[in-house]
């Protein structure tokens, strides 16, 4: 086998033996490349937003569009109301004017956060509210325009009220003026009320038909016009003011009831007097005869009266009267006096001069009548004299 023969069968031809063949070497395979593992996903950053919003009243509905008024524009309201995916506490800052001074800072997890009365702007003009919110480490702002007018000037206001009376001595009345036919010399008088300034023009209307009897421009307030109107016969009638001031009118009105006089009552026929009765005019005087005081002064006169009718006339009554300058006051004591033939009887008769009467005399009047027989009477005068004053260290008189 040495030669690489195989050992014949015997009796039979040898074979070779065939020669070994060598295997293929084995191919390697490549070894697979490894995927990379995948990365996390970051987390998303979170979102913040703010709107701002203000009113003016607390019971106004809060606003993100502005908020408007007039000077002074006080105790604004603002509210920020956040959004977005940031969590926890929120730091809320506001500022009135945007001008990076917050008037309230405040951290609260309260969402919406309002803030009462922040904001006041005392002039007109245009102004911007702001705000900034911190939340998770972000933060959002926003806006709101403040816009602030002036207010409107007020309309003046104007009234009147119209009064009337027929007397100097009474009273003004607003409510009606009555009297008998003719009704004469009517005193009117307006007073004035409201905000309106300036002069004021008074035009009066006896009978309210658009013809003004007195027409007036002044600054007195009131102001009244005295006899201005009469009517002649019975009626209703109606006066009336209209005034003017500061660009605005005012109207009144006042009834006037004029009624028809009664028919007078025939006189009764004198009494004749008694038997052997003869009448005379009494006999009066005024005393002292001569007197003076400083202006607004009350001098007392003694007014005696002393009856010259005969005995058989017996007691008679004399009524008494006084005459005092216009715009003075007197006053008798007594306005009757009951007097028995040659007897006498005074009364005192009591004069005050205005405080603004000028230096100057003046007469004093009182008169006696007899009450029976009124043909028959008699008057006295007396001066009063109303000095001349000057302040000289003192008030002097003379």
């Amino acid at each position: 086998n040495a030669a690489g023969f195989t050992c014949p069968v015997a009796g039979g031809t040898p074979t070779p033996t065939p020669s070994p063949v060598s295997s293929p070497s084995p191919i390697s395979s490549p070894s697979p490349t490894p995927l990379p593992s995948p990365s996390p996903s970051p987390s998303p950053t979170p979102t913040l937003s703010v709107v701002l919003s203000g009113r003016v009243l607390s019971t106004q509905s809060f606003s993100s569009t502005g908020v408007s008024g007039t000077a002074p524009l006080n105790g604004v309201d603002l509210s920020a109301d956040v959004g977005g995916t940031a969590t926890g506490s929120i730091r809320y800052r506001f500022d009135c004017t945007n001008n990076g001074t917050y008037e309230r800072d405040v951290t609260t997890t309260s969402d919406p956060y309002a803030v009462a009365d922040l904001c006041s702007y005392s002039t007109a003009g245009s102004y911007t509210a702001a705000v900034r919110v911190d939340r998770g480490g972000v933060f959002a702002t926003d806006t709101l325009p403040i816009t602030v007018t002036t207010a409107p000037s007020p309309s003046p206001t104007l009234s009147v009220v119209l009064s009337g009376r027929v007397l100097s001595t009474q009273s003004f009345s607003s409510t009606g003026v009555s009297g008998t036919a003719p009704l004469n010399g009517v005193d009117l008088s307006a007073d004035v009320g409201g905000t309106a300034t300036g002069s004021i023009r008074y035009r009066f209307d006896c009978t309210n038909n658009g013809t003004y009897e007195r027409d007036v421009t002044t600054t007195s307030d009131p102001y009244a016009v005295a006899d201005l109107c009469s009517y002649s016969t019975a009626g209703s009638y109606t006066a009336a003011v209209r005034v003017d001031r500061g660009g605005v009118f005012a109207t009144d009105t006042l009834p006037i009831t004029v009624t028809t006089a009664p028919s007078p009552s025939p006189s009764p026929s004198p009494t004749p007097p008694p038997v052997g009765c003869t009448r005379a005019n009494p006999a009066v005087a005024l005393s002292p005869s001569s007197q003076a005081a400083r202006a607004g002064s009350t001098l007392s006169y003694t007014f005696s009266v002393t009856n010259r009718d005969t005995t058989a006339c017996g007691t008679s009554t004399f009524s008494l009267t006084r005459t005092v300058p216009v715009n003075w006051t007197g006053s008798l004591t007594s306005t009757s006096l009951s007097i028995a033939p040659g007897a006498s009887l005074a009364s005192t008769l009591s004069v005050t001069s205005p405080s603004n009467a000028t230096a100057n005399t003046y007469t004093v009047t009182a008169r006696a009548t007899n009450s029976v027989a009124t043909s028959f009477f008699a008057q006295a005068s007396a001066p009063y004299r109303v000095k001349t004053c000057i302040f000289w260290f003192y008030l002097l008189c003379f």
